[in-house]
C-alpha cells in the first residue's frame, strides 16, 4: 500500500504516476494507475496489474492525488446545515 501523505492538515492518496523512459530528445511516457486498491501500469495499448513496489520504485515524472475529505460542509451557514441533514436540501 502507497502512504497517504499529510499536507497543512489535510490527507491525500496516490492515485496516478507518470513516468518518462528515454532521453530529453526521445522517450515514451508510461502511466500507473490504482483502480479498484490495485496497480494497474498503461503503456500504450497495453494495460497490465503491477505490485505495489513496481509504482513506489519508479522514477515518477508526475504524481496525481486525491484529497481525501473535502470541506464543502465546512462552508455551509448553520441554518443551511441543518436543511442538509433534515433532508430538507
Amino acid at each position: 500500500m502507497v502512504p497517504n501523505i499529510l499536507a497543512l492538515g489535510h490527507e491525500y492518496s496516490l492515485f496516478a504516476v507518470i513516468t518518462h523512459v528515454g532521453t530529453m530528445e526521445t522517450g515514451h511516457y508510461v502511466v500507473y494507475v490504482l483502480a479498484n486498491e490495485e496497480w494497474f501500469k498503461i503503456d500504450d495499448d497495453k494495460v497490465t496489474k503491477v505490485h505495489t513496489s513496481e509504482v513506489v520504485q519508479t522514477k515518477a515524472y508526475m504524481l496525481f492525488y486525491n484529497k481525501d475529505q473535502l470541506d464543502y460542509m465546512h462552508r455551509l451557514t448553520s441554518a443551511e446545515l441543518g436543511q442538509v441533514q433534515s433532508g430538507k436540501k
